[in-house]
């Protein structure tokens, strides 16, 4: 678990470091990293995945906003807890859906609270799904799956950066067990991971990475409403 933060005052990262520090326990593996600049912060991503991200909104070489829409285009399932002086800024981050926002100064009751919320997020986002793939066993992260196509009882597990596995199975059964994690059958053929939906076209479903993905007209009032549901979950 790698957990950032990025405060252009070191006080406020000192004080977040500690308050997750306090946090922890014996069990606990995460590696906390502190940034003062977006510039920073952005080369050390480009180089390390990050999970958690506590950014100030108000940098002095960025704004905030700009800086996570960026990073959520790249890493679709970063944590992302806000720290601000300003609550006026709350509907403007909407589209960066955070899990929470932090007013400073920062107290440490509200702050705890939050961070149970990440951990919980975190564990539900990083669950792992086994498959058989030419073999041997496969642990695929629910997160790395964009969609799944199922044809002729095979099924096709095309990930966010671009790979896929073929397996033998039915895309009924799949979607029974994915649909708690926040799946949705779009068509006959295809089950999408919402996470990484972009937007929706007439008959198909646009991936943030670029992919598209068929929707029936019979599915399509069902799966932008089920949609809209789960954006405001990850609000929640």
């Amino acid at each position: 678990m790698r957990i950032l933060v990025c405060d252009d005052e070191q006080r406020y990262c000192q004080k977040i470091n500690e308050y997750i520090l306090a946090n922890f326990d014996e069990n606990s593996e995460g590696v906390i990293e502190t940034f003062n600049s977006a510039k920073e912060l952005v080369s050390f991503c480009l180089k390390n995945e990050p999970d958690i991200l506590f950014l100030d909104i108000e940098l002095g070489d960025m704004n905030g906003i700009e800086l996570a829409k960026y990073l959520r285009s790249e890493f679709p399932a970063l944590i992302i807890v806000y720290i601000t002086n300003h609550p006026d800024y709350v509907f403007s981050c909407f589209e960066t859906e955070p899990l929470n926002f932090l007013r400073k100064p920062i107290d440490k009751i509200e702050f705890n609270k939050t961070f149970q919320r990440i951990i919980k997020k975190y564990t539900e986002i990083h669950k792992c799904i086994p498959i058989k793939w030419q073999n041997d066993s496969v642990n695929l992260e629910i997160k790395d799956i964009c969609y799944i196509e199922g044809y002729n009882r095979h099924l096709v597990f095309h990930l966010y950066n671009g790979e896929s596995y073929e397996i033998v199975g039915k895309i009924d059964e799949m979607y029974k067990f994915l649909k708690i994690h926040g799946f949705i059958k779009s068509h006959q053929g295809f089950v999408v991971n919402m996470l990484h939906i972009k937007d929706f076209g007439e008959s198909e479903i646009r991936m943030k990475n670029g992919a598209s993905v068929l929707m029936s007209v019979r599915k399509r009032l069902k799966t932008k409403e089920a949609y809209s549901d789960y954006i405001n979950r990850r609000f929640k």
